[in-house]
């Protein structure tokens, strides 16, 4: 657990890999959690939502048993 000549301050996970491949999945890791927010806003939203219905989106509902 002490300091080996080896270790580097990100541990051992991508301690070879180039900062430029870490920064490019992070990229990408970040252009999911995009896509993933525009379908959770876009598609989920609007099939729980029924406008003028509150009874309806009461059984829509995150807490709906």
């Amino acid at each position: 657990m002490g300091d080996t000549p080896n270790s580097t301050a990100r541990g051992r996970i991508g301690a070879d890999v180039s900062p430029r491949v870490l920064a490019r999945v992070a990229g990408l890791l970040y252009l999911v959690v995009i896509v993933g927010g525009f379908f959770a806003q876009g598609y989920v939203s609007a099939a729980l939502v029924v406008p003028g219905d509150a009874a309806a989106n009461a059984r829509n509902g995150p807490i709906a048993a």
